[in-house]
Formats: C-alpha cells, sequence, structure tokens
C-alpha cells in the first residue's frame, strides 16, 4: 500500500503533469474530471481538496467495477451499447483538464466478452474525445494519468504486493523529497534531447539486435515528441513511423492488456 505521504506526493505530480500538457496555463473555476478506480478513491479525495485549494470545480466520476462491465457487455442490447447519458456533449465541451487514475482489479475480466460489442461501445465514445481532442489542439484541455498498485497489477507483472508497490514509487520518485523537481528536470532534460533529434537530417534509422532488424523512416515532417506531463511515469521519447518507408523485424516479449483482454 502507498503511504498517506506517498499519496500526496503522487497527487502533486499529477497536478505538475496536468499543468505540462496544456499549452495554455489554468486559471481558477476551470473545470477538471478526476476518474478513478474504486482501489483509487483516496487519491481521488485528496486531488479533488487540492484543486478545491487551486480554485476549481473538480468532477469525480468512479469507473465501473469489472462486474459492472461484465454486466454491461454481457445484458446490453446494441441501444444500450451505444446509449450515451444526456449532458456528455455539453460536458466535454466545457472540460478544461482531465485526470485518470488507473488501479483494476482485474485485467483479462472481459475475455469472455464478443470483442464486437466493446468495439460498438467504444465507437459510440469517439464524437466525444473528438472534441477534447480539437480542444487540447487548441490548449483549451489537458489531461494526465497514473497508475496506482494493486493485486491483480502485482499478480499479472509476477511481484509481490510489496515489490510492486516499491516499484510506482521509485518509478514517480514518490520516494524523494520533491518529486516535482525530480519530473522537472527530466522534462527539461527531455526538451533538448528532443530538439537533438529533430535537428538531425535522418532518411532512415536501423534497429539490430539479436531478434530485431528494422528500419524506421521518420518522414519529412515527424516530430520526436514525449515525457509532456500525459502519463506519470513517462520516460520514453517517440515518434510515428512514416509507414511507406518502415520494413523489417519487430521482436516483443511483454505482454499487453486492453479492453479486459490479455493481448
Amino acid at each position: 500500500m502507498l503511504t498517506d505521504n506517498h499519496l500526496n506526493k503522487y497527487a502533486d505530480v499529477l497536478l505538475w503533469g496536468l499543468k505540462k500538457a496544456r499549452a495554455k496555463k489554468y486559471k481558477k473555476n476551470d473545470v477538471i474530471m478526476i476518474r478513478f478506480d474504486l482501489p483509487a478513491i483516496k487519491l481521488a479525495e485528496l486531488l479533488q481538496a487540492k484543486l478545491l485549494h487551486m480554485g476549481m470545480n473538480p468532477i469525480l466520476r468512479s469507473n465501473t467495477t469489472p462486474k459492472m462491465e461484465l454486466n454491461f457487455y454481457g445484458i446490453s442490447n446494441l441501444k444500450q451499447l451505444v446509449f450515451q447519458p444526456p449532458g456528455s456533449i455539453e460536458l466535454c465541451k466545457n472540460l478544461n483538464g482531465s485526470i485518470f487514475l488507473h488501479a483494476p482489479e482485474s485485467l483479462t475480466h472481459l475475455s469472455v466478452v464478443d470483442s464486437q460489442k466493446i468495439g460498438k461501445a467504444a465507437i459510440a465514445i469517439k464524437p466525444l474525445r473528438d472534441i477534447l481532442n480539437k480542444r487540447e489542439e487548441t490548449g483549451a484541455f489537458g489531461w494526465t494519468l497514473c497508475t496506482l498498485p494493486t493485486p491483480e497489477l502485482a499478480k499479472q507483472a509476477k511481484l509481490s504486493n510489496k515489490d510492486y508497490t516499491k516499484q510506482i514509487i521509485k518509478a514517480c520518485y514518490l520516494n524523494k523529497v520533491h518529486p516535482t523537481h525530480e519530473w522537472e528536470t527530466i522534462f527539461n532534460n527531455a526538451l533538448s534531447i528532443k530538439k537533438w533529434l529533430n535537428g538531425m537530417r535522418v532518411k532512415t534509422y536501423h534497429i539490430e539486435s539479436e531478434n530485431i532488424d528494422l528500419k524506421v523512416t521518420p518522414g519529412e515532417r515527424r516530430k520526436w515528441v514525449g515525457i509532456s506531463g500525459h502519463n506519470i511515469p513517462s520516460f520514453e521519447i517517440f515518434l510515428s513511423p512514416d509507414w511507406r518507408g518502415t520494413e523489417g523485424i519487430y521482436y516483443s516479449n511483454l505482454p499487453s492488456f486492453r479492453s479486459g483482454h490479455y493481448v
């Protein structure tokens, strides 16, 4: 378990990330959504208090439990799958920020659900995502997210709860006196690295290892991005390859979990 001190520092880091993730500065009376899994409720409470002290308007929303998700996909008819609550569009048009607290109690509970149902529900909320994406492009909206340790995450990582929690603490610098100072240093270092990478005139990157032989073409307009405050923790600097000049062999042996499925 994360201590109260760890959680308080985590809240400060998330607010740092939220500010970095938006082009424009936040101001009083901005509307900030906090979405959280139930095991993250203590962190949600801390964030609510901090946002209120900042003069902002936090909106708290609990995510569905694994049982609720199973009920939804198992029982819903087509109309229920694509139903959007009244006011959803108006809310998205007025959101200035979003914080997502990822603390899953299950990662594979939807393995018995038809993936087409999950796809239909995802398509139904795309108009809402489009609104937020457009607001983000104009600097009116920013978002960040984090992961909190849970028994399910520890089990899938083949670690004890205690060791998994230690990894979260270490990765987010919650064992430091001022974690936000550590993140500010990383952010500034990343700016220098991205500037250096973007200044290179590169036609192709060639990656070779025992299992990989991959040529990646960045393309003329691609930019290296990353460490923008959106994900806590996050250390990657990346670009989107131009598929027209990218070829070869890529290998990965790490599992991934998506929409309650093991991939």
